[in-house]
């Protein structure tokens, strides 16, 4: 999207929340989504109360379990964000992105032992994807993590060697 249509897409997406709050004041995804739309303005400490709530109304929603494990974790809160991470991945096994982000939350709370595992692990992306497919997600991730520890000459060799886009 362009940033335009993107602000539209937005508001669009606000208006029909505020018609279905209107509708079922309980609805929890309809909580869920209007925290992942302030996530997606990188709001994630005024996504929190939002993604809790919805998660209080809809205990069972992985999805948004895991949103509100990656709203803490990115508003710089990685231990909180662990149990919310564990619980989407119990939920969920599938759910790639909260094994993803379970590594991450990791790895800015210092378990240095379940980081430097993930970052050395040589046996491929299966075990955080569930796939064998080799994921550019998985080396965007080792990459950032990589530069977050001061490892930047190992993010910039293994970013230059690799043309994949995390988008593919």
């Amino acid at each position: 999207y362009g940033l335009d249509q993107r602000e539209h897409a937005l508001r669009a997406a606000n208006s029909a929340i505020d018609i279905a709050l209107r509708v079922d004041p309980d609805l929890g995804l309809a909580y869920a989504a209007r925290g992942l739309g302030l996530m997606l303005e990188s709001r994630y400490h005024d996504a929190t109360p939002l993604l809790a709530r919805a998660v209080a109304l809809d205990s069972g929603n992985a999805s948004a379990l895991l949103w509100m494990g990656n709203a803490l974790l990115y508003s710089g809160r990685p231990l909180e964000a662990v149990p919310w991470l564990e619980r989407a991945m119990a939920m969920e096994p599938t759910l790639s992105a909260a094994r993803i982000s379970r590594i991450e939350a990791a790895c800015y709370s210092g378990d240095d032992q379940r980081c430097n595992e993930f970052l050395n692990d040589a046996s491929g992306d299966e075990r955080y994807t569930g796939s064998a497919e080799p994921s550019a997600m998985i080396g965007f991730v080792r990459n950032l993590l990589n530069a977050h520890r001061g490892n930047f000459a190992i993010a910039k060799n293994a970013l230059d060697a690799d043309d994949a886009s995390i988008n593919d």
